[in-house]
């Protein structure tokens, strides 16, 4: 599913975003960045609302402690390496044929489950996307 390239990507770096709204829920864009640089903070929680695992109303926004867990988890981290960093074994190797090789590691989990902790069972659509993040569309 394409959609897990930007949400898996997205879920990954509002890590530190979604640890405080599950510790302080109904927070705003000013709370969360007191220096007023909320622009790319409010694209990432947007994103994140479209699939659910942020809520917003009234600009406030709140998520899970489900959700802030797997954001932090350490699969997540080593899958977003392998599918957005730019080096495939310490050679520097960013070739279409060097980040296959790293996809390809991803492939068994997509069949056989996600390492995850307990929490992901209550993340909505979490597999998929992490399966859409490794399998690029096609064309």
């Amino acid at each position: 599913w394409p959609h897990g390239f930007v949400t898996t990507a997205t879920l990954h770096h509002c890590r530190a975003v979604l640890s405080t709204l599950a510790n302080a829920p109904a927070s705003s864009l000013e709370q969360l960045r007191p220096d007023g640089s909320t622009g790319h903070i409010a694209i990432m929680l947007r994103t994140l609302c479209v699939v659910g695992w942020v809520t917003s109303q009234e600009g406030r926004y709140t998520t899970s402690a489900s959700v802030a867990a797997c954001a932090e988890c350490p699969t997540l981290a080593s899958l977003c390496e392998d599918v957005y960093g730019g080096e495939e074994d310490g050679h520097g190797d960013t070739s279409r044929s060097g980040r296959l090789v790293r996809l390809t590691k991803w492939l068994p989990s997509i069949s056989a489950g996600w390492e995850l902790p307990c929490e992901a069972a209550e993340v909505r659509l979490l597999p998929t996307m992490l399966a859409g993040a490794n399998v690029p569309a096609p064309g």
